[in-house]
């Protein structure tokens, strides 16, 4: 159980990262030239970044990865309006909020399993 709890989350968040650079991909060919290409990529890669560094702070203390992780679907839901078109948030925004509840129950796990290993 602590195994799956531990890399469950680091997983998903690693799949939900690499699944928003997917989009990335779109800017090629859409630009004459190389320098417009690579501005057009790294403005595109920006989520995906963030989403990297979450889960670099996710993976040093659970709990507050899981606090950006819900966030960042909170804020997906308020910027790109997921909550209107069910496939939007259960692609965009629902990843998210997974991914941040599981980083939490496994916090909250953990320190559950701490605090019953002092009683002994």
């Amino acid at each position: 159980m602590q195994s799956i709890l531990k890399w469950s989350p680091r997983i998903l968040a690693i799949g939900v990262a690499l699944f928003f650079a997917v989009f990335a991909l779109d800017v090629f060919g859409e630009y004459p030239s190389a320098n417009e290409t690579l501005v057009a990529l790294a403005m595109h890669l920006v989520p995906a970044i963030i989403l990297l560094v979450a889960t670099v702070v996710a993976w040093r203390d659970r709990l507050i990865g899981g606090v950006l992780f819900l966030a960042a679907g909170a804020l997906s839901v308020v910027f790109f309006d997921t909550n209107k078109h069910p496939i939007t948030f259960l692609l965009i925004s629902l990843p998210l909020f997974a991914t941040g509840s599981l980083f939490w129950f496994a916090a909250w796990y953990d320190q559950q399993t701490r605090a019953r290993s002092y009683d002994l």
